[in-house]
């Protein structure tokens, strides 16, 4: 049999064929069949999405999932699919107050559709009572709830000013003496503002000391509405707490801050301070050079070195290299011996004392010791034409447990420590004072340049030159002569 008339199916309709048989002699048909071919039905692609139409807040969406025959291309299925509304989605609320009393939140949808709903809002308050030195607050907290349950909240304070100390800064002594100024600001009209200030010194002894409050003036000689405190400090104590409270008289009642909750500062804080946040670099040079001066008087007479006021000067500043240049290694003593013609007293030797305001001390000798209770040091920086000044005579304790005679010039600044001073022993004799001595001409450089030459105490030498670089930086920075 042969195959004629062949017609392939489709994917809906069947084909066919003949198998004719035909006579191998004559070639004459014999017989024919017809045989059908199935219709091969459709072949499913993958389901492609069509007509979209999108959701939006308030209405539903839709598209058509249809799936085409991959040899035919008709359709096999076609299913709609629906995308639900959206509902609104707010944005960021828009909080309304009204003073403390009442408040109202507006809710935008950011979909386009330009849908707004402003709800009131409920206001509960909670309040922190202010203190003698510690503002207060009342937190206000307004609530609202939207129709979908959703809550919204929105915070407002009100602050409460204290009600005895409403501020407290702080400023560095601006003589160059070594020290904090409390600045402080209180909440009205005030007599007699005191400060009690304390902290601990190397021997473990608290000394505590009560400061007057001073109105503060500005360059004009105006009050600015604050009260200045000062407290000094030895220059190995800069690392020190120094703990303080407050007390005045306040519309007629005695008030006092807490006693056993005391303000905290120091004198290494403050610099630290200047360093990292000053943008004159004269001051932050000023405030590195003297903490690095006082680290060294804190490990030349071994106090608080485990707490060193230079901890954060290399963090802070910059590395501090010590050059020992800056000092004036001529600096020596002068002895006028022409000033008298006869010595009853004599000045036999100088030191420094490194305390809040370097104080020279001289030590002193007189022929006859019956002088001592009239017996003065008659001094004044050498040069100048003022007057004379006079630091009364003492007998002093020594550290092996005798005594000498002593006299001091207290209170030279930071920057004054180059000044060189004339200086003589005199005896008092009713509004007169008679020099019984040579005039000498001595300086702390003087001091410094001995310590540096004759010493072998290598932290005693670098706490000098770390003293004399403090004081050409005060110098620079209070704009005086180098």
């Amino acid at each position: 049999a042969v195959e004629e008339s062949r017609v392939e199916a489709t994917c809906t309709t069947d084909g066919s064929y003949n198998l004719v048989v035909y006579c191998e002699t004559c070639g004459e048909e014999v017989s024919r069949e017809t045989v059908v071919i199935p219709a091969t039905g459709h072949t499913p692609a993958e389901a492609v999405e069509e007509s979209r139409v999108e959701a939006t807040c308030t209405t539903d969406g839709s598209y058509d999932l249809v799936v085409y025959c991959e040899t035919c291309g008709e359709v096999v299925s076609r299913e709609t699919v629906v995308i639900p509304a959206t509902g609104h989605n707010y944005g960021e609320p828009v909080w309304s107050w009204n003073g403390f009393e009442s408040a109202e939140v507006t809710l935008t949808c950011p979909n386009g559709c330009g849908e707004t709903e402003v709800l009131p809002a409920t206001i509960t308050s909670e309040t922190t009572e202010a203190g003698l030195a510690t503002a207060g607050k009342t937190v206000y907290t307004a609530t609202a709830t939207d129709e979908e349950g959703n809550t919204y909240t929105d915070t407002k304070e009100e602050a409460i000013a204290p009600t005895f100390i409403i501020k407290q800064n702080h400023s560095l002594l601006v003589d160059g003496r070594i020290g904090v100024n409390y600045l402080v600001q209180f909440a009205g009209e005030v007599e007699n503002p005191v400060m009690t200030a304390w902290h601990m010194q190397e021997d473990g002894e608290w000394i505590k000391t009560e400061v007057a409050g001073e109105q503060n003036l500005t360059e004009d000689g105006e009050w600015d509405g604050r009260y200045v405190f000062t407290y000094m400090v030895a220059a190995p104590e800069m690392a020190h707490t120094i703990y303080c409270t407050f007390a005045a008289t306040m519309n007629g009642a005695e008030v006092a801050t807490d006693a056993e909750n005391p303000f905290t500062y120091s004198v290494q804080e403050y610099l630290d301070g200047r360093m990292q946040k000053s943008k004159n670099e004269k001051m932050r040079t000023l405030a590195a050079y003297l903490a690095t001066y006082g680290a060294y008087a804190q490990l030349y007479f071994g106090i608080n070195t485990d707490n060193l006021a230079n901890a954060n000067v290399e963090t802070l500043y910059g590395k501090v290299e010590l050059n020992p240049d800056v000092v004036n290694m001529d600096a020596a003593e002068t002895v006028d011996t022409d000033s008298i013609e006869t010595e009853t007293a004599h000045i036999v030797g100088h030191a420094l004392a490194l305390e809040a305001a370097t104080a020279l001390s001289y030590t002193i000798t007189l022929d006859d010791e019956t002088m001592l209770p009239n017996a003065y040091l008659a001094y004044r920086v050498a040069g100048s034409e003022s007057a004379f000044r006079y630091a009364k005579v003492y007998r002093v304790p020594k550290a092996d447990g005798s005594t000498k005679l002593a006299a001091f010039i207290e209170d030279i600044k930071g920057p004054e420590l180059t000044d060189a001073y004339e200086a003589y022993v005199c005896v008092k004799n009713g509004d007169a004072y008679e020099q019984i001595s040579y005039t000498t001409v001595y300086s702390p450089e003087c001091y410094m340049a001995g310590r540096l030459k004759k010493s072998s105490n290598e932290i005693l030498k670098n706490t000098m030159i770390a003293l004399k670089m403090y004081c050409d930086a005060a110098r620079d920075y209070f704009g005086l002569d180098a």
